[in-house]
């Protein structure tokens, strides 16, 4: 768990303090702040993926987002030339992470001389494959939708625009939320977490009315508050790596035809992968989502 994030010149923050809970919501105007909060996070992140955090090194261009060169990411008022992350959190016990990273106004990857030893990050939430970022440009109605088994299968991942929410679905559909994954992530290391994470408590994410725990069906009972009586047809397409998806509604005791996913709006599809996200999540893992 993150229990706070200290921004020091970084775009809008001076010097700033956030704090995080199991839920935090981040609301505001406009240019206020909230997405360059996430996208710390998503730096250190990206930075991990490429290998550079271990070499105290930070990119600031990557797949989960692009900042620019050091001058677009440095606070404008600053009265020192360097760019500080720093957070704690809880891993095996309570720690402090700290980089502080030298300004060079041309760059697109800045350097520290100090950083968090590699072995305590490695299988951390944030830099591990139990970490999900969607953000606020995703997918609308398609008739089709991609797959990956390297995304998804081996890494978990619905996708930042959430193109792999339907494969991720038709994939662990039969598993119980908050085990998802389990059996392949601790199957060979640490049998006891294994234990522990499957005695927990997976109700804690399930529908009231919902007495199965199995992802598809928890998936359908929350996104009945949405649109109520959706049900959701999830299909692969043989020859192709593709998915097809088709939504029916339940009117009483009878159930409609199913209808193509470009013809039912876009509230849905929006809200699938989000809905996915969470309950797919197992204790201790982290999701960023943006509006």
């Amino acid at each position: 768990m993150i229990y706070s994030l200290h921004l020091k010149n970084f775009k809008p923050f001076e010097d700033q303090l956030i704090e995080f809970r199991q839920l935090t919501l981040l609301s505001g105007l406009n240019g206020m702040g909230k997405s360059s909060a996430l996208q710390s996070l998503l730096l250190l992140r990206q930075s991990y993926q490429q290998r550079l955090l271990q070499r105290k090194r930070l990119a600031l261009n990557g797949d989960l987002v692009s900042i620019g060169t050091a001058k677009d990411a440095l606070f404008e008022g600053a009265k020192e030339e360097l760019i500080g992350i720093k957070l704690i959190v809880e891993y095996r016990e309570k720690m402090t992470w700290e980089w502080n990273f030298r300004y060079d106004q041309k760059a697109d990857v800045l350097r520290t001389d100090i950083a968090p030893i590699t072995q305590e990050i490695h299988d951390f939430s944030l830099f591990g494959n139990y970490f999900h970022y969607l953000q606020a440009e995703r997918l609308g109605p398609r008739n089709v939708f991609e797959m990956s088994d390297y995304s998804v299968s081996q890494n978990f991942q619905i996708g930042t625009r959430g193109e792999y929410a339907e494969h991720f679905l038709y994939v662990f559909g039969d598993q119980k939320i908050n085990t998802i994954g389990l059996e392949q992530k601790f199957s060979q290391n640490i049998p006891k977490n294994l234990e522990r994470f499957k005695q927990n408590e997976p109700n804690k994410l399930s529908h009231p009315k919902e007495k199965s725990l199995l992802l598809k069906n928890q998936v359908k009972a929350w996104m009945g508050e949405i649109s109520p009586g959706t049900r959701i047809h999830i299909d692969p397409i043989e020859g192709v790596d593709l998915m097809s998806l088709r939504y029916s509604f339940e009117m009483g005791k009878e159930v409609s035809s199913r209808y193509r996913n470009t013809n039912v709006g876009f509230g849905i599809t929006y809200t699938l992968p989000v809905i996915v996200a969470a309950l797919a999540s197992i204790p201790g893992s982290l999701d960023l989502s943006l509006k």
